[in-house]
């Protein structure tokens, strides 16, 4: 194992002329900001599309050598964002043979698991999900697999650029967010005021209206900003449906949607660095927030084993922030704790 920085969501190895990262941290306190360094930047896929296994896929903190092997300029302007990390570097055909052991050992029981052959071919797919470190997002001991509500969300967004409303817009959106997105409001009506346009309908649970907000903010964020999209519901609202983990109503909404509600706990102070590092899959629709409190946050998540992934990524500041996850969906509650690896408790 070699010695990292994890900075800002990037890793790069610990400059030579530092002894260790004690040292390069009092350096970057002590000096004028930004503080400019050269080192070796250590990327999953090495800014390469992942299109196969020729192309330097990997999962930190296992990082392929003899690629890009090229040091770059880094400015940082902050000692705080510095974490201390361990990595690994391995050549490709040295990670692509632990990588097979790995998943002949491991793979067997999940129902998306294949056996490999002698071709190096054969670990396609596996390279982006599974780190030689043993951590799986991805496998599935259960089927059905379960839904992505931020693959349909997609599917939805292409639909909706070529959507023609017909004689009856507001049927036939009712329609369709039925028919793609599994979200169900009745006595479907539309408004326009101003170039602004309301379609709401009557939500029968408080999960349902939740997941309309949602699909509203995509579509006003993503496609058509003048949009919105509403449910009313019969009853007083209460609490969110993430207090109502466990139960069969959950687990059945959660199935039917491709959700999770994820729970983070963690020391109150990194808050802001949480939010700051996660913003980035809110960005980009892996995450939903929900509300919190001190030392705590909740989201649902649109894709769980993408955010899993996400979050082992992030492991060096997760475990400073002594941080746990816990991912509550349609087969129950998974909690992670994050120390030297991310591991379920």
């Amino acid at each position: 194992m070699q010695q990292a920085v994890f900075c800002s969501d990037l890793y790069f190895l610990l400059p030579p002329e530092f002894a260790d990262f004690e040292s390069f941290r009092a350096a970057v306190e002590a000096a004028a900001k930004p503080f400019e360094v050269k080192a070796l930047v250590l990327r999953e896929d090495h800014r390469i599309p992942n299109q196969g296994v020729e192309k330097g896929v990997c999962m930190a903190p296992f990082f392929l050598t003899g690629y890009h092997d090229v040091p770059s300029l880094l400015r940082i302007w902050d000692a705080e964002d510095l974490y201390p990390a361990q990595v690994e570097l391995l050549s490709q055909e040295e990670y692509n043979a632990r990588l097979h052991r790995l998943v002949t050992d491991f793979c067997p029981g999940c129902t998306r698991y294949k056996p490999l052959t002698n071709r190096v071919q054969s670990l396609n797919g596996h390279f982006e999900e599974i780190a030689l470190d043993g951590f799986c997002a991805y496998r599935v001991e259960t089927k059905p697999s379960p839904r992505s509500l931020r693959h349909l969300l997609f599917t939805f967004g292409g639909f909706w650029k070529h959507f023609s409303y017909g004689a009856d817009p507001a049927e036939s959106m009712g329609k369709r967010l039925k028919e793609m997105l599994y979200l169900n409001l009745a006595e479907p009506q539309l408004t326009e005021q101003d170039g602004e346009k309301l379609w709401s309908g009557r939500a029968k649970t408080v999960f349902d209206g939740q997941v309309a907000s949602l699909v509203s903010a995509y579509v006003q964020e993503v496609i058509d900003p003048a949009y919105h999209i509403a449910a009313r519901i019969d009853r007083p609202a209460g609490k969110g449906f993430g207090d109502s983990a466990g139960t069969e109503d959950f687990r059945k909404a959660c199935k039917k949607y491709g959700l999770s509600v994820l729970t983070l706990r963690f020391a109150p102070q990194g808050e802001e660095k949480l939010r700051r590092s996660l913003a980035e899959l809110t960005e980009h629709w892996y995450l939903f927030p929900l509300d919190g409190e001190e030392g705590c946050l909740r989201y649902y998540a649109l894709d769980s084993a993408a955010v899993r992934k996400a979050l082992h990524y992030r492991l060096p500041l997760l475990r400073t922030l002594g941080l746990s996850a816990r991912f509550s969906d349609q087969y129950g509650s998974k909690e992670y704790a994050f120390d030297e690896s991310m591991h379920e408790v």
